[in-house]
């Protein structure tokens, strides 16, 4: 977390000189919060509140009053606690999307004196599905294949206990143990990035580009097929104003459905890690 401490003013003077020196210390050198990748039970950890991973307006102040005042909730893992029931809609435990919800876990938010739980388990979801990919619980982190098996930990872990063997450097970047373990100085807070890292994966034998896979649909139609003023033409289409989508004619005199639908054998949704645009498409029926 970047942050500009006070270190003047009467609330400073009354800190001891030995935390008056490490708030000093921190803002000289930008102390911040900035981990490369960050393992899911550390992102359990952090605070719920002015959370480094969210937006501004993550936090409504009426909305999430409740949360703070009645539920105090400190960290991640106490919001994803009230959340979880929004899944229990159809389980034994079932939880019915009202106000007054006669669920177990309603129940007792009740008693503590929470007016709407299913209102508060809403807003909770939504601070959940703000936060950053970094720091999200949900994000499924890639395989760079830069962690050590099990068994090389293992050999690791004892090697570091007995004080004897040898101990192989583990590439990993992800924050497994400790919080502290992510802060850094000298740090730009706007070149953070909200994306966890990973390894980037070797380009493909003949092209230039990564091994990233786009679905892409295709589709042909021919005008007056079979007859001599025949037309045909394709397209490609990516997305919503993709800089990529592409509408051609068939050049030639040789038309019909078959020739406007090359490269589109494959029904629609077909994986395709690049095409030329002067082209039709290059296309790969092996999926990711």
């Amino acid at each position: 977390m970047s942050w500009s401490p006070p270190t003047k003013g009467n609330k400073v003077s009354s800190l001891p000189q030995a935390a008056q020196t490490l708030l000093k210390t921190a803002r000289k050198h930008n102390i911040s919060f900035a981990p490369i990748k960050i393992s899911k039970d550390m992102k359990k950890k952090l605070p719920v509140w002015n959370h480094i991973g969210t937006p501004t307006n993550a936090y409504h102040k009426i909305k999430t009053k409740c949360l703070n005042k009645t539920h105090k909730l400190t960290n991640i893992k106490d919001l994803i606690k009230i959340h979880k029931r929004l899944t229990h809609i159809n389980n034994e435990d079932q939880h019915y999307p009202q106000k007054d919800c006669p669920c177990p876990a309603c129940q007792k938010d009740h008693r503590i004196g929470c007016k709407d739980p299913h209102k508060c388990a809403q807003t909770a979801n939504e601070i959940l599905f703000k936060i950053t990919p970094k720091f999200n619980t949900k994000t499924k982190p890639k395989k760079d294949g830069l962690t050590l098996t099990q068994r090389r930990l293992e050999k690791n872990h004892q090697a570091h206990k007995n004080r004897q063997g040898e101990i192989l450097f583990d590439p990993t970047t992800t924050i497994c143990s400790n919080l502290a373990d992510s802060f850094r100085i000298f740090v730009d807070p706007e070149h953070i990035s909200p994306t966890p890292a990973h390894r980037l994966r070797v380009p493909a034998r003949g092209l230039n580009l990564l091994q990233d896979h786009i679905t892409i649909f295709t589709n042909g139609s021919c005008i007056n097929n079979r007859k001599e003023n025949s037309q045909s033409g394709g397209s490609i289409w990516l997305r919503e104003n993709h800089p990529k989508n592409l509408a051609f004619r068939i050049p030639g005199n040789k038309h019909s459905n078959q020739i406007a639908n090359v490269g589109n054998e494959i029904p629609p949704g077909i994986y395709c890690p690049y095409y030329d645009s002067r082209q039709l498409v290059q296309c790969t029926t092996h999926p990711p």
